[in-house]
């Protein structure tokens, strides 16, 4: 099932899609998206609701999306170029996989505060289960992976705002 990584106005979501079937985070999506022509115009089909949207491809990776006279840029990470990209994309307010492996647990939430050395993923790797902890003091802003994901090694599991305390 293709995952992509989806960035907008910094908060994460992760996409999978299998066939006809799409989940945001791990939760099923309760809508459907329709090309209605070449231009880039869509109508996105929410229970009663439909909704036009206008999406336009900026580069490889950025989508800008036009919805109820809103304009949002999505960054858009791909399974092809995903763990190339979250590397890049890796800072020192993270934690990153240390190998391949399946998440079993996540024991925080964007917004939570979190110590140095807290647990916040469990990661599995060959019958073994890893404790990855938070390396400072701060606050989660994103967790782009979900219970049963597999990961590759150097791939974003938890972001950090600044450290706690800092200015």
């Amino acid at each position: 099932m293709p995952d992509y990584l989806v960035t907008i106005e910094g908060q994460d979501f992760t996409i999978s899609v299998n066939g006809e079937n799409i989940l945001i985070n791990g939760k099923p999506a309760q809508a459907a998206l329709k090309q209605l022509n070449e231009s880039g115009l869509h109508l996105l089909l929410q229970g009663q609701e439909n909704i036009e949207l206008v999406l336009n491809e900026q580069s490889d990776d950025q989508l800008e999306v036009s919805l109820k006279g809103q304009r949002l840029i999505a960054q858009v990470i791909n399974p092809s170029n995903r763990h190339k990209s979250q590397k890049a994309r890796a800072e020192e307010n993270a934690v990153l996989a240390p190998m391949p492996g399946l998440v079993i647990e996540i024991q925080c939430q964007p917004g939570d505060q979190v110590e140095k050395g807290q647990v916040l993923v469990i990661l599995e790797s060959m019958k073994m289960q890893m404790q990855l902890r938070s390396p400072i003091p701060a606050a989660v802003t994103s967790i782009p992976v979900q219970v049963g994901q597999r990961v590759e090694k150097g791939d974003l599991l938890v972001k950090f705002d600044s450290p706690a305390g800092a200015q």
